[in-house]
């Protein structure tokens, strides 16, 4: 299967600024490209982007929005921009390579949702907010790509680490206030006889499919250290562990609440919440 490379913070990227067309020309021209040269002839391209059951019209169109950010043309050539240019010019670190099938790039609409899809090639806890941040479109298409890509979504509770005493038990979730970091509900599960306060949190996300993979980071490594974050480089933050010698170490180091693993539970994956209060 023909595969073409794309790269994770850079697919979020041109989603945000509605250029996935011109992205999609951009990566086919790169795999076009065996020896390397900087450029491909222009019916070598057009030729390509046609056996994609494109048409003539969508490929002048798309060189026509893509000039001087992602490509120029002279002498029947199209000299497309290196990853460092298009980073800089776009104001974004590449992220790490992800290889993804050729046959994507046929529709638009498909092509956007494997780039969303690649995201979750390893799972990933997120809030729903956080992944419309970051491609830059509504809660219903993050929906819609997540359905057409079969990503599998895995609901996380929260409980408390200690439990409570108050009142008796009358059920396993009876709701008795709200939360306050998200103006969600929390409720009174009962666990080994023990009563505790459970609360929703971000869902996990992952894609089963095999045809994603991570590629190694190569030229991504280079662009990154030449390049300089505009905003100083905003990391993720981790907050959900397996292991809890790594949970506890990371609670004294950074004395953020963090949530560890417990149990599997009939509605969804359990977490206790920990934190130095």
């Amino acid at each position: 299967m023909l595969q073409v490379k794309s790269y994770e913070r850079l697919n979020q990227e041109v989603l945000r600024r509605s250029e996935a067309r011109q992205y999609r020309l951009w990566l086919l021209l790169r795999a076009l490209d065996l020896e390397g040269r900087g450029w491909i002839n222009y019916k070598e391209a057009q030729k390509a982007f046609l056996a994609l059951g494109l048409s003539r019209r969508s490929f002048r169109d798309v060189l026509r929005k893509g000039e001087s950010l992602w490509w120029t043309r002279g002498s029947n050539r199209i000299f497309y921009a290196s990853l460092g240019k298009v980073c800089s010019r776009l104001r974004v670190l590449p992220g790490r390579p992800i290889v993804i099938p050729l046959d994507s790039l046929r529709k638009l609409s498909t092509f956007k949702g494997v780039l969303y899809a690649s995201f979750f090639t390893r799972e990933r806890t997120i809030s729903r907010a956080r992944l419309m941040e970051l491609w830059g479109v509504s809660r219903t298409t993050l929906r819609r790509w997540e359905r057409a890509t079969g990503i599998r979504i895995q609901q996380n509770y929260a409980r408390s680490s200690k439990p409570f005493s108050a009142g008796r038990s009358s059920g396993r979730r009876l709701i008795v206030g709200s939360e306050e970091e998200n103006g969600g509900p929390y409720w009174e599960v009962v666990l080994d006889r023990k009563r505790y306060l459970a609360w929703q949190i971000p869902n996990s996300y992952i894609y089963l499919g095999t045809e994603f993979a991570y590629a190694p980071y190569g030229l991504a490594r280079k662009v990154r250290k030449r390049l300089t974050p505009p905003e100083g480089g905003g990391g993720y933050l981790r907050l959900y562990f397996r292991r809890p010698r790594d949970a506890y170490r990371y609670l004294r180091r950074q004395g953020e609440g963090v949530y560890l693993f417990d149990r599997k539970a009939p509605w969804g994956r359990l977490w206790v919440h920990l934190s130095l209060a």
